[in-house]
């Protein structure tokens, strides 16, 4: 059963990946799949999790995110990657575990073997401690070497008292094709975003957002932007390096009185900047900003009609989590173009439970 999150990708074949949160029908876990497509999105094959834990362990994988790229032994081949956050508990052991597990296909997604960037043993916190990944986003360079950033959530709490958890950006790096990983390299410190992680739109009208890392090359410069709330505002910040993820060097890309959020970042001549953007009247549009040097981001409206929120307190679908309205954002680049895609309430639907219309989130799309 597909359960959201949703990513795609394709390799130089023009093959196409999609991968899902997908319910486990054998002992009820969440794991992750993968889907194929050889004609272009129009047939899939059946989804392939993954994983597939013993039926005594309890799983849960959250936020997958894809690549692919060239098999670092073998150039001529892609390998696709799977990066994301998990959770395990071994009912006969009591251990459980917290990860950023990367699954890696060489075959064409026929097969998936893991090996994690990082992982916590659960047990080992003493009192109220924790730490944990989400919001992992993986990236390969043209020779193969992999990346994968993602926000770090962790607190140092062993007498329960109440410390708050910190925040920050973290990359892990792989050249051997996904099957060990370097010690992480910590990026930044991160100021959560907006309060309780939930931007007010209007009365009841939230929605969700973290601080999840979205990451791109420009030339042989990596770049990680993310959204930050050190100013009081919500901004998109920017780290560079150019030393292959080793040291990095952190700037803002948007600034002022509005707050810009859940950013997403690709690169080729320029990298190309999507983000939401909280206008003053509490509605939302979508803004690109171009930049041919990784320093300015001068912005251009996407968005011909500023949306407003919904309702997610409580939900207006009674299925869907609270704070969520289609919150996810997306582009790709072919190198000419730039594509975009968005959720937007702009649209009003009437139904017998809404007699006098309530708005509708839907998916959007635009190319640049």
């Amino acid at each position: 059963m597909n359960l959201g999150d949703p990513w795609l990708t394709s390799d130089r074949a023009g093959n196409m990946y999609y991968s899902t949160l997908a319910n486990d029908a054998v002992n009820l876990n969440l794991d992750v799949a993968v889907a194929k497509s050889t004609d272009g999105g129009r047939t899939w094959s059946d989804p392939v999790p993954v994983t597939r834990p013993p039926i005594d362990i309890f799983y849960s994988g959250d936020k997958d995110a894809m690549a692919s790229g060239p098999n670092p032994s073998r150039p001529a081949r892609d390998n696709i990657y799977v990066a994301y956050d998990d959770f395990s508990f071994d009912f006969n052991t009591g251990a459980f575990n917290i990860g950023l597990p990367v699954a890696r296909s060489t075959d064409g997604g026929a097969t998936w073997q893991i090996s994690y960037a990082d992982r916590f043993d659960g047990n080992a916190f003493p009192g109220c401690s924790f730490a944990q990944y989400i919001g992992a986003v993986p990236i390969v360079a043209s020779d193969g070497t992999l990346y994968v950033a993602s926000e770090k959530i962790s607190a140092d709490d062993p007498d329960c008292t109440g410390v708050p958890p910190t925040f920050s950006e973290w990359i892990f790096k792989s050249t051997d094709g996904g099957q060990t990983f370097g010690p992480g390299v910590h990026i930044s410190d991160v100021t959560t975003s907006v309060p309780d992680g939930l931007l007010k739109l209007g009365p009841g009208q939230y929605m969700r957002n973290l601080e999840f890392p979205t990451i791109a090359f420009l030339g042989s410069a990596l770049y990680v932007a993310w959204n930050d709330g050190a100013s009081g505002h919500s901004h998109i910040r920017l780290a560079k390096s150019t030393d292959g993820g080793q040291t990095w060097s952190v700037s803002s890309a948007t600034q002022g009185s509005n707050d810009e959020l859940q950013p997403s970042l690709t690169g080729d001549s320029a990298l190309h900047l999507l983000y939401y953007r909280r206008n003053n009247n509490n509605t939302l549009d979508v803004f690109v900003a171009n930049s041919t040097n990784g320093s300015g981001f001068p912005a251009t409206r996407v968005t011909t009609v500023s949306s407003p929120g919904v309702f997610t307190i409580p939900q207006f679908d009674p299925i869907i989590a609270f704070g969520y309205m289609g919150d996810y954002i997306g582009s790709a680049t072919n190198g000419t173009n730039q594509y975009f895609a968005w959720g937007d309430n702009r649209d009003t639907v009437t139904n017998f439970m809404w007699p006098n219309g309530r708005h509708d989130p839907d998916v959007f799309f635009a190319r640049q």
